[in-house]
């Protein structure tokens, strides 16, 4: 971050202040933020014949910002942001192109993440970077010469780069789909074709949000060879945005339904507090760590329901689909806190909160995470040691656990899993304790500073961030999609997001879990829709 220092003698400008000093001759330097700067501007025009992009392709610039005070990279830069939403946290980066009638088009930019990328055996396997850009994508829909610019706007000031020129030739993409203009009955594309618009679902499970192309392929293929032009896709479902089928499993078959639970709460949603008033009273709910918003609630209760099922146990939460780098060495860390636990279960071992990992999923029985015997599990970090347990300094009771991992012949994780370890219920009841949970980490233990997380959902307030692993997925998708002629209708978000509908008008975490709050109160831009939009 850059910053221009003035020498500043009785009388100075700060914005639109000026503050004159009569009497007293006072001198001294102040420290003024400089707008953000653009720069190694780039465009793909050379992966085209010639240089000439085709009309209806995709024209993608790549560029970096620096000096910006933005905090958030997700969030567009807002003066007059709404109740929850901090001002001048963000950044507002678009390009502006003109075509070649001298119509202007403003195009939104966002920032990328880039991945190593390769096939190993039947999976794909995508490693994060930490070198980070950002990226506008574009698709001209005439001939001929047009003209580019990149904005960027924050709390410190706007800029603006030089015009860049760029020709775009004729092709034989259809483009865009639209309402035709000669019977408002029927869609067809840019060129005037007919759209018939004979399409499939892909819901669900259908989609493979872990291998995109792998997995998917022979679905476009069997879709482009029987004619289908159309297919409304879940991108919700890759959770590359908000709380919705995120990627921190449970193996309580009664939290993996349609919209599988997962945890994340806050310290005033009536689902934390109704049950700590019933289960734990004269106990509330911990405070969050400063900064954050939600955590993750794993509950050893259990405590059965009416149909039998055990709602409220989660003797842990694992995470799939990590690539990992082979005879590497890894740092795995969590931020948690611990709340009465007990144990243990095997009174030749000691019990606590645990980061484990196992080459498959541990499901049967419910609780194997917790046993300290199942066999093919290695333990990490344990808070029973020492060692491995640090204080949080800015947040009591909150501690840090960490342990290093080796990869091995490995080329993914396995399961990375969070934890009760060899707890058990020692005076009679169900409950053996909780834990709560911040932020994950796993990075290359070699890194000391600007660390790639290998972890794409770390942070519990998945309402702030995007998950880039699964952005490039997505993205992966789409040229598959391009590939076999297919015009996806994506979904976007999920309704029954739990952060979004815990999330009041105000801003305000909200004590009752509402649908209302996910589509606003229709007369207000709320911190949820404000959210929504920066995703959109």
């Amino acid at each position: 971050m850059s910053a221009i220092y003035a020498h500043v003698c009785r009388l100075f400008r700060i914005s639109s202040f000026v503050i004159i000093f009569l009497a007293l001759n006072i001198c001294f330097t102040i420290n003024v933020q400089a707008a953000p700067s653009i720069s190694n501007i780039t465009d793909n025009r050379n992966s085209y014949t010639n240089s000439q992009v085709p009309k209806f392709d995709k024209f993608e610039i790549t560029f970096n910002i620096d000096s910006t005070d933005a905090t958030n990279f997700f969030f567009p830069f807002d003066p007059n942001p709404p109740a929850g939403i901090a001002l001048g946290t963000g950044i507002s980066v678009s390009a502006v192109f003109t075509d070649p009638e001298s119509n202007t088009f403003t195009q939104p930019g966002f920032y990328y993440q880039n991945f190593e990328d390769a096939t190993i055996g039947t999976r794909e396997w995508f490693y994060p970077t930490a070198n980070y850009s950002w990226k506008v994508r574009f698709s001209p829909n005439k001939v001929g010469t047009w003209k580019y610019k990149i904005t960027a706007q924050d709390s410190s000031g706007t800029t603006q780069s030089a015009e860049t020129t760029f020709s775009v030739s004729d092709s034989g993409n259809k483009g865009f789909i639209k309402v035709s203009p000669r019977d408002p009955r029927y869609f067809e594309y840019d060129d005037g074709t007919y759209f018939p618009a004979l399409g499939y679902n892909l819901n669900g499970g259908d989609l493979d949000n872990v291998n995109p192309v792998l997995g998917n392929q022979s679905k476009f293929q069997a879709m482009n060879a029987n004619g289908i032009e159309l297919s409304r896709v879940w991108i919700s479902q890759f959770s590359i945005f908000g709380e919705a089928y995120g990627k921190w499993g449970s193996p309580n078959r009664a939290h993996q339904t349609q919209e599988p639970r997962y945890g994340i709460v806050n310290p005033i949603n009536s689902i934390l507090t109704s049950t700590f008033a019933t289960y734990y009273p004269g106990q509330p709910p911990p405070a969050l760590p400063g900064g954050s918003e939600y955590y993750m609630w794993l509950e050893f209760n259990k405590t059965p329901s009416a149909d039998g099922s055990l709602q409220r146990f989660t003797p842990c939460r694992y995470f799939a689909t990590i690539a990992v780098k082979q005879n590497t060495n890894y740092r795995v860390k969590v931020r948690y806190l611990t709340v009465g636990l007990e144990g243990p279960l095997d009174s030749s071992k000691p019990f606590g909160f645990a980061i484990k990992r196992s080459a498959s999923e541990l499901f049967d029985p419910i609780d194997a995470c917790n046993d300290p015997n199942t066999t093919g599990v290695t333990t990490i970090a344990a808070s029973y040691n020492s060692s491995q347990v640090q204080n949080d300094s800015a947040n009591p009771d909150w501690k840090f656990l960490e342990g290093t991992y080796n990869s091995g012949a490995n080329d993914f994780f396995g399961y990375l899993y969070l934890t009760f370890d060899n707890v058990a219920s020692t005076d009679g009841d169900f409950v053996a304790g909780q834990v709560f949970i911040d932020n994950v980490w796993l990075e290359e233990a070699s890194c000391n500073s600007n660390c790639a997380n290998l972890v794409h959902k770390p942070d519990m307030d998945m309402h702030l961030y995007v998950n880039q692993r699964d952005a490039y997925s997505f993205d992966k998708l789409l040229d598959l999609s391009k590939e076999y002629e297919i015009y996806l209708k994506a979904v976007m978000l999920e309704k029954n997001d739990r952060i979004f509908q815990t999330i009041d008008f105000n801003g305000q975490p909200a004590a009752k879990q509402a649908i209302d709050n996910f589509y606003g109160n229709g007369t207000t831009l709320t911190k949820v829709r404000w959210l929504q939009q920066a995703w959109w």
